[in-house]
């Protein structure tokens, strides 16, 4: 599909190229209230009344959460 959309249509590409595109994205989620947690180890999904209520670390704090999103496979966090 890709060698037909770039045939079609063009290739297009990010100004200042994909760590630009992830600065921009980062700073819009800070802009939205987003928080980010870097540098710890999530070792399980907290769930409360049956849904993905949080993110358990491994120094046993737990981050509360409206959302969780991840990448998790049946024995983990994904590399």
């Amino acid at each position: 599909m890709l060698p037909y959309m770039e045939h079609a249509f063009g290739v297009w590409y990010v100004r200042g190229g994909m760590r630009e595109l992830a600065r921009a994205v980062y700073e819009r989620c800070l802009a939205r209230r987003v928080e980010f947690v870097f540098g710890a180890e999530a070792v399980r999904i907290v769930e409360k009344d049956g849904r993905a209520a949080g993110v358990g670390f491994r120094d046993g704090t737990v981050a509360w959460a409206d959302q969780v999103v991840a990448g998790w496979t049946t024995t983990g966090c994904a590399p």
